[in-house]
């Protein structure tokens, strides 16, 4: 029985190797922030910094971010265009305990015409079409469409948007998350120029879903699910 706790207790350690605790702060118009406050990753994901940079109607906006974020998110460093907004971002991550990564720095853009055309539309509900095009600049080769849906009891808002964007920023995930209004859930597809009327476009890049799990779903909740079964052995 004894050789059953030991053997348990190695692996919940173990298992700690496997997560990370990361700093989690934001803040508005800066390009840094620190905090004490830490959150439990979900298993696979890295501890993140992220800078957006918005343009729209000629304002400008920026927006800095730490946070735990799927491995993938680390090489998300483009643009995405649609209407009278521009949005460049740019993602840099570390791989320890309460790490700070390089800053990041948000690419540069240029309004030189590209020959790509995509459908644009910014709408709450299904009704975004494909009815109305946009000349693409720099390198926003790909069309993006950015679906957002809001879940607040047995309500469900959806709003989409479609434009031009950088083959970084097609590769941001989905996103799905819990607030103290409701739930959100956020879908990126990408596809090529050529492709930009159809309907339901083929997803290109890797805008794969990581959807966190609901319950149990971090490190440290599984390590701890272990350590009781260990104490469970050790009273028996």
């Amino acid at each position: 029985m004894y050789l059953w706790v030991l053997l348990c207790v190695i692996a919940a350690f173990a298992a700690t190797g496997d997560c990370l605790q990361c700093i989690s702060c934001s803040i508005e118009n800066s390009d840094s922030c620190s905090s004490t406050n830490t959150e439990s990753c979900l298993v696979g994901q890295v501890c993140a910094s992220q800078s957006t940079l918005s343009i729209k109607n000629g304002e400008i906006s920026q927006k800095f971010k730490r946070f735990c974020a799927p491995q993938s998110e680390c090489n998300v460093n483009g643009s995405f265009t649609y209407y009278n907004t521009s949005e460049r971002i740019a993602t840099t991550c570390c791989f320890n305990d309460s790490c700070s990564s390089e800053k990041p720095k948000v690419p540069s853009t240029t309004l030189l015409s590209n020959g790509i055309i995509c459908s644009k539309c910014s709408l709450a509900g299904p009704a975004c079409g494909a009815d109305q095009n946009m000349n693409c600049t720099g390198n926003e080769t790909m069309c993006l469409l950015m679906s957002t849906k809001y879940i607040l009891g047995t309500q469900t808002t959806l709003s989409l948007v479609r434009g031009c964007a950088s083959r970084g920023y097609c590769i941001k995930s989905n996103t799905s998350h819990p607030s103290a209004e409701g739930y959100t859930e956020i879908t990126y597809q990408c596809t090529s120029g050529s492709l930009a009327n159809s309907t339901t476009p083929s997803t290109v890049g890797s805008s794969t879903a990581t959807t966190p799990k609901k319950s149990g779903g971090t490190c440290r909740c599984s390590v701890s699910l272990l350590l009781f079964f260990c104490l469970f052995i050790l009273l028996m």
